[in-house]
């Protein structure tokens, strides 16, 4: 890719291109649990926690402090739900699906694209 004179271009296009991939995962995974698959949303979350945890330590596509935080809160309801999914335990009261959607809700930034479909 030749470069640009404006450096901010490429990696706002990278980050949406990123978003639009996390989102897909997200509503994979999300799709997968609310049809009852949960070996097949586990492997989603999974995927999805491993890249949002590598991007958050990297910080590669320089994402401002507001979307950090929000995926933070994304990556912190999908571990959850990870976990519940792998312990099996049909008996604590753990976060659903609507639930892990809820928690990033209503607050207004770019990486809340993640919660729509």
């Amino acid at each position: 890719m030749a470069a640009s004179g404006n450096n901010t271009e490429p990696n706002s296009r990278q980050r949406q291109h990123t978003l639009r991939k996390w989102q897909n995962k997200f509503v994979e995974g999300t799709d997968f649990d609310n049809w009852g698959q949960p070996v097949e949303a586990d492997g989603c979350y999974q995927s999805l926690t491993g890249v949002l945890a590598e991007e958050l330590q990297a910080r590669s596509l320089q994402f401002s402090e507001s979307d950090e935080v929000i995926l933070r809160k994304i990556l912190y309801a999908v571990e959850k739900r990870h976990q519940f999914l792998q312990s099996g335990d049909t008996t604590t009261d753990a976060l659903d699906v609507t639930e892990m959607k809820a928690i990033a809700e209503g607050e207004s930034c770019s990486v809340t694209i993640l919660l729509r479909h």
